[in-house]
């Protein structure tokens, strides 16, 4: 070994494995409001034709617009709701 290089450490990947899998157990944030959104929809707390403005649902939801995307493309994907492009 050279003068001065430090040989690294091996990593513990029993305590790497459990951080791991303590944050995959955790559902993401886009599947907790598609889930809370769906489950509106499906019992129609959220009536039909209803605007579901993105702006006030991250207000809402108190997150950014990325994962409220995220859940309403899976929403539209499924049916439930129908995205209009570029609408103010």
């Amino acid at each position: 070994m050279e003068e001065g290089v430090r040989q690294r450490r091996p990593r513990r990947l029993g305590a790497l494995t459990l951080a791991t899998m303590s944050r995959a157990e955790q559902p993401r944030t886009a599947t907790l409001i598609y889930r809370e959104l769906y489950d509106d929809i499906v019992n129609l707390r959220r009536p039909p034709n209803t605007p579901l403005p993105e702006r006030d649902l991250s207000a809402h939801f108190g997150v950014s617009r990325t994962p409220l995307r995220e859940a309403l493309l899976r929403l539209a994907d499924e049916g439930l709701v129908v995205i209009y492009p570029q609408v103010g």
